[in-house]
């Protein structure tokens, strides 16, 4: 029996287009406003106008809503599939796939911003995860997807300078706004001062000061080359003098540093290119597997 989702779809159209047509007549795009204007919350107000939460939606909507609605369209017709087949998803594998994603952050601070950034709670993220890993299943097993250990080493040798891991450090700043009070900053860590410590109480970039200045690991490509000749010059453990950038001037510290690596094909890279390789497939079957499905559901 075929489920359908034409009562969600309606759903998800009918805020966007309540009160956008008369019966029978065109709706002039001033009485429009007024009428949404009198219909909704007023948000702000700016002298004599007024922004309010329809008026928002509306350019929100006129803005992006045709990529969101499809992107939601898609994950309905991904769980409705998924329902159909009886598959689920074990939380094993989706918190699996979750530390895959924290690994790539220094630390949980970084990780609870980078959250923060995304306007995501942990709890979207594992949704998301456990979508996607639907998708890939179904996708994978329609279209009998596999990977082959010949192609894993041929993507390793072709892409082994890549693969590499350059030299990296791991930093930390106090972002100041002129040379004086950098000079003050470098001076009191220089006889002893604590640098976490300073970067709270004197780091201009608020979202870095709470975590002692911490902003993460970089290879020398990914600095500009005012800090990237300073801090790669650094022990760590050293603090270096104030360095002038656009933002300010920045009294930094190298925390950490890794030296460069060069690839291996061991157990977790092996699986990385496997995930990759096998992505890469399935996202070139995906466009024709999820319009294959439309009819069943869409009406």
């Amino acid at each position: 029996m075929m489920k359908c989702l034409t009562g969600a779809l309606i759903l998800l159209l009918s805020a966007v287009l309540a009160g956008c047509a008369k019966t029978g007549e065109a709706v002039e795009a001033v009485e429009l406003d007024e009428k949404i204007e009198q219909g909704s919350e007023v948000i702000i107000t700016v002298g004599e106008r007024k922004i309010t939460h329809d008026k928002l939606y509306s350019r929100l909507y006129s803005l992006f809503g045709e990529e969101v609605l499809s992107q939601m369209i898609e994950e309905l017709l991904v769980l409705e599939e998924a329902d159909s087949r009886g598959l689920e998803i074990d939380e094993s594998e989706v918190e699996r796939e979750l530390g895959f994603i924290k690994e790539d952050f220094a630390d949980e601070e970084n990780y609870s911003r980078f959250l923060i950034q995304e306007g995501l709670t942990e709890e979207e993220l594992k949704r998301r995860i456990r979508v996607e890993l639907m998708k890939n299943e179904m996708v994978k097993s329609d279209y009998d997807i596999e990977v082959t250990e010949n192609e894993i080493e041929d993507y390793f040798e072709e892409n082994k300078e890549r693969l590499s891991a350059p030299r990296q450090v791991r930093l930390a700043h106090i972002l100041l706004n002129n040379e004086s009070e950098a000079e003050l900053v470098y001076t009191s860590i220089k006889a002893g001062a604590d640098f976490d410590k300073m970067a709270e109480a004197k780091s201009e970039d608020e979202e870095t000061a709470g975590s002692g200045g911490d902003i993460g690991y970089f290879s020398q490509e990914m600095l500009n080359e005012e800090i990237s000749g300073v801090v790669f010059a650094l022990n760590k453990g050293e603090v270096s003098r104030p360095v002038r950038t656009r933002r300010g001037w920045h009294v930094m510290k190298v925390k950490d540093i890794t030296e460069e690596r060069e690839a291996e094909l061991d157990s977790e890279l092996e699986r990385n290119i496997r995930a990759a390789i096998l992505n890469s497939k399935i996202n070139r079957k995906y466009p024709g597997w999820i319009e294959s499905i439309k009819d069943d559901y869409i009406k």
